[in-house]
């Protein structure tokens, strides 16, 4: 390639930092998917879309108002990642009885990602190999706990469901 062309994938820095931010989504992605997994007690409640979206909001103007460089850009690709995460996970609440499906598209996605970014296998370093060790671990246990979960807790329809304290007419006819 020519000197002064820009490469398709961009910079080593700008690889780097999607790098950071794909996997920072794929971990809260998964850790939220695992918490609720195991401490549900009920229907899935929607809320933390707000989060997500008032994360994406607020570094998207730091972003663009600042434009920070070093620890800072970092932190805002961490905060973007998480926003990002968040908002995903409230959104694949509404694929009532397809959640699954949702969790693993979203998953395969950030795994084909983090392939596209990674360096070339020749230039891996210990660390690399490291979080590659780690994200197969937790991919590997994310996909077994998506087979076993077997859509556990029934989807929820709110607009069916009686409001708090009032009775369902056709449940309880007195």
């Amino acid at each position: 390639m020519p000197d002064g062309m820009p490469s398709i994938y961009g910079s080593t820095g700008s690889r780097r930092l999607a790098r950071l931010v794909i996997e920072v989504l794929l971990l809260t992605f998964i850790a939220t998917r695992a918490i609720e997994f195991y401490f549900r007690l009920g229907p899935p409640q929607p809320g933390r879309v707000n989060y997500g979206v008032i994360l994406l909001v607020v570094v998207g103007a730091y972003l663009l108002v600042r434009r920070p460089h070093g620890g800072a850009l970092q932190l805002s690709a961490i905060l973007y990642a998480i926003g990002l995460a968040l908002t995903l996970d409230d959104f694949g609440m509404r694929f009532h009885g397809k959640r699954a499906i949702f969790d693993a598209i979203v998953v395969i996605a950030a795994i084909l990602l983090l392939i596209a970014f990674a360096p070339p296998l020749r230039h891996f370093q210990p660390r690399h190999w490291v979080m590659t060790l780690v994200f197969i671990g937790v991919v590997t246990w994310f996909g077994v706990m998506l087979l076993k979960s077997g859509n556990r807790v029934p989807a929820v329809n709110p607009s069916t469901q009686p409001a708090h304290g009032e009775r369902d007419s056709a449940a309880d006819p007195l």
